[in-house]
This record gives structure tokens, sequence and C-alpha cells, in this order.
């Protein structure tokens, strides 16, 4: 579904990654991680929201909350140095 009928609130499988075609280029800037690492995980702008809302311990909002939201952790791994 589109909407939840009656409202403009995108329905419960709008972001489902089967619905998105196109592949955009996020870069994380880090000190601490594993350079070069490639993650072909689905993200969404709600990733970066449960990343910063799961660092502190924080309730999810929104989509953050969807069991397939995942937080960009593999991405901000330490390295072994």
């Amino acid at each position: 579904m589109d909407v939840y009928p009656g409202t403009l609130l995108p329905g419960a499988d709008c972001y489902r990654p089967g619905n998105f075609n196109d592949k955009v280029v996020m870069i994380v800037i880090t000190n601490y991680g594993v350079r070069g690492r490639v993650d072909s995980h689905f993200y969404n702008h709600y990733s970066l929201l449960k990343t910063i809302e799961a660092a502190f311990d924080l309730p999810y909002l929104g989509h953050a909350a969807d069991p397939g939201t995942h937080t960009l952790a593999p991405l901000l791994v330490p390295n072994d140095d």
C-alpha cells in the first residue's frame, strides 16, 4: 500500500528494499573504522537515525524502529590497529 487509508502517511511496506532500484553512494569518514570497507546492506536515511539512537540508547523514532532498518555499525567497526 502506498499510504494508510485516509492519511498521507506512507504505508508499512514503503521502505522495503525491493521498492528501491537505484543505488546511492555513501561515504563514511571515521578515524576508527577499517579503510576501504564496502558494504552492500540496504540502508536508508532512517539507518543513520537508528545508528545515532542506538549509540545513545535512545528509543527509535519512525521507521528507524522497523526491523528491516539496519544501523551503520558494520561501517564503524574499529580496525585492529
